[in-house]
C-alpha cells in the first residue's frame, strides 16, 4: 500500500525530539517509548524508580512494536465492523468525499471521492484503523506513576478534512503558487473515530499477548525478583501465549539487566 510521510516525523526524530523536551525516551522496533517528567515542585525521582519505570515503559513499547505490526494490516485483537455502505451519492455527486491530501497519501491516490465509505476506503487500499499510517506514527508507550505504561496515540496528522490553510511554494520558474492542505487531527481523535465508526481499538492487545506478558511477569517473581524487578537472574521459563511477543520481552528485560 501506498502510505505518505508522516508529519510528526520518524520513531527516531519522535524520540531525538523528546530528549531534547526533558523526557526520558527511546525507541524499540520503530516504537517509542518514555516516562513522563516529574511535575513542578515535586521530588526529583530516585535512580531506582528510574530503574523501574523505565522497565515498564520497555515493556510497554515492545507491546506496542509487535500490536503495530499487526494492526497496521488489520490483524486485531476483535473484529471490526465494516465500512459503512449508506449516504450513496445522488444525480452524479459523491456520497464521501476526504481531503485530496489524505487522499493523496493513500492507494487512492488523487480520487478522494467515493459513492459510499467502504467504496473510498476499498480504492484506499484500507484496512480497519489504517489508511495512510500517519496515526500509527503517533503511537507511543508511556510511564508514570505506579500503574506500569500505557499505550496511546500522540500529536496530530493529516485528517479526512480539507482545510482552507493555504500553503505558499515556489516553481522551478520562481513564480509562487499555492496549494490545499489537509486539516490536520489529533491522533488520538482519530483512534476514537475507528472505535466509533467500526467499533474495535487498534491498540488492544489480544489474549495471547496478554498471556504472553503475564508469563514474563511470573517469570520475574519466580527468579526471586519480587517487587525490585532484579532481572539478572531472569531464566526463560516459556509461555502458553504469544512466542514471539514473549522472546521479544524477555531479550528486552535482559538487555536492560545488563545495564
Amino acid at each position: 500500500m501506498a502510505r505518505g510521510v508522516s508529519t510528526i516525523g520518524s520513531a527516531s526524530q519522535q524520540t531525538a525530539k523528546l530528549r531534547t523536551q526533558g523526557f526520558i525516551a527511546f525507541e524499540i522496533d520503530s516504537a517509542v517509548g518514555r516516562i513522563v517528567k516529574v511535575g513542578k515542585g515535586k521530588p526529583a525521582r530516585s535512580e531506582r524508580e528510574t530503574r523501574r519505570l523505565m522497565r515498564m515503559a520497555t515493556i510497554g513499547a515492545t507491546i506496542l512494536s509487535h500490536v503495530k505490526r499487526r494492526a497496521m494490516r488489520g490483524e486485531l485483537a476483535t473484529k471490526a465492523r465494516p465500512y459503512s455502505t449508506g449516504r450513496k451519492g445522488k444525480n452524479g455527486r459523491p456520497g464521501y468525499v476526504v481531503a485530496q491530501a489524505y487522499s493523496e497519501r493513500s492507494d487512492a491516490g488523487e480520487e478522494n471521492y467515493g459513492d459510499t465509505s467502504a467504496d473510498w476506503h476499498r480504492k484506499a487500499g484500507s484496512v480497519p484503523g489504517n489508511t495512510t499510517g500517519l496515526m500509527w506514527r503517533g503511537a507511543q508507550a508511556v510511564a508514570s506513576g505506579r500503574t506500569g505504561a500505557r499505550l496511546e496515540f500522540t500529536g496530530s496528522s493529516i485528517g479526512t478534512s480539507s482545510a482552507a490553510r493555504i500553503r505558499r511554494r515556489e516553481t522551478r520558474k520562481g513564480v509562487k503558487t499555492s496549494a490545499r492542505l489537509g486539516k490536520k487531527a489529533k491522533n488520538r481523535w482519530k483512534s476514537a473515530a475507528v472505535f466509533n465508526n467500526l467499533g474495535v481499538n487498534v491498540l488492544q492487545p489480544r489474549e495471547v499477548e496478554n498471556q504472553a506478558v503475564g508469563d514474563l511477569l511470573l517469570g520475574f517473581i519466580m527468579d526471586g525478583a519480587r517487587v525490585t524487578l532484579d532481572l539478572r537472574r531472569l531464566r526463560s521459563l516459556g509461555t502458553t501465549g504469544d512466542r514471539r511477543l514473549y522472546a521479544a520481552l524477555a531479550r528486552q528485560q535482559r538487555r536492560l539487566a545488563r545495564g
